[in-house]
């Protein structure tokens, strides 16, 4: 069963992986999507937020959520043990240079350190925003 893991911050870019990873799980025979989120200190809201994003696409794909209380690298590594045939597919913010000095860049580090196959979507891809 290959799981499409998709990395949540809140944020509008990172939503830009969604629709791909749903897009290509349901082609994929038991493929599903696994929803993940980094954010210890509001457990309850993150909670919500993964329900939320997952419910615009559970009659198309198996979605499941998940939420870990560590630093996303980590986070996102460790929501993936056990996950059956994984690939990463997330959206990058595009910083470069200076940026990624300075701001570091969670896409860079997992596609350095991940080891399984990484979808990277970029904050330029066309498509209607999902609804809030």
């Amino acid at each position: 069963m290959t799981t499409f893991v998709v990395p949540l911050d809140g944020s509008e870019v990172a939503e830009l992986a969604l629709r791909p990873a749903c897009a290509y799980a349901a082609r994929v025979e038991g493929g599903r999507v696994l929803l993940v989120t980094c954010d210890a200190g509001r457990a309850g809201a993150t909670e919500d937020y993964l329900s939320d994003r997952a419910s615009l696409f559970e009659a198309v794909v198996d979605i499941g959520v998940v939420s870990v209380g560590a630093e996303p690298v980590g986070g996102i590594r460790s929501a993936m043990v056990g996950v059956d045939d994984p690939i990463l597919c997330m959206a990058s913010h595009g910083r470069s240079g200076l940026g990624v000095t300075i701001l570091g860049s969670v896409a860079e580090e997992l596609v350095r350190l991940s080891g399984i196959p990484v979808l990277l979507i970029g904050r330029e891809r066309l498509g209607a925003p999902l609804p809030r």
